[in-house]
């Protein structure tokens, strides 16, 4: 019942720039599992724990993530005569490769995969609110929407800054820690972008 593991090392960074790569991740249950195994190592049966999922199913999204790198085998621990394997997410952060989002000027997955990561949190939002989350920890929630006409330079700079802030939230994660808090950022060049010049 040996697993030969390969050392592991998380990287800032996962490029999803093939199309089976975009196939995999385009998946709401498979972004949870990312979202889970980004923090720490778990079993498939522990991912289902925190998730709330009991299902078998999830052994096979998790080798589906696992086929195309985005997790990896990092521990294997025999208990009463069983392996428990142990999987981490490969990297802190998940990046699409822009030019998946169109095929000849159609959208296909990728605008699947982005819109999915931000109806994930507006499922999330929602079962905190109808738990009582919230209106437990008032204090920890915070939810803005803003549209505003600028400069490409400036969001550039804004872009930054949120990469920066998404690091330090990253850095301050503590499996231990008494509540888990989601946050997420959608910042794109709205649809409406040709108004009239201003005399």
């Amino acid at each position: 019942m040996n697993v030969e593991l390969v050392p592991f090392v998380q990287v800032d960074e996962y490029l999803i720039d093939t199309i089976e790569k975009l196939r995999v991740v385009a998946n709401p249950l498979r972004l949870q599992i990312l979202d889970v195994l980004i923090q720490d190592a778990h079993t498939v049966k522990e991912i289902g724990d925190l998730l709330g999922i009991k299902s078998n199913t999830l052994y096979y999204h998790v080798s589906e993530l696992e086929n195309v790198g985005m997790v990896q085998l990092v521990d294997a621990v025999v208990i009463s005569g069983i392996q428990n394997k142990y999987y981490r997410a490969t990297a802190r952060y998940y990046r699409l490769l822009s030019s998946l989002l169109y095929n000849g000027g159609d959208p296909v997955g990728g605008a699947d995969f982005l819109a999915s990561t931000v109806e994930g949190s507006a499922r999330d939002l929602r079962t905190a609110l109808a738990s009582g989350t919230v209106e437990r920890h008032p204090e920890l929630l915070r939810i803005t929407q803003r549209t505003i006409w600028t400069t490409p330079e400036n969001v550039a700079e804004i872009r930054q800054r949120l990469g920066d802030i998404e690091r330090d939230f990253v850095r301050l994660n503590d499996p231990d820690g008494p509540v888990r808090v989601e946050m997420q950022f959608a910042l794109f060049p709205h649809a409406d972008t040709d108004r009239p010049k201003r005399r």
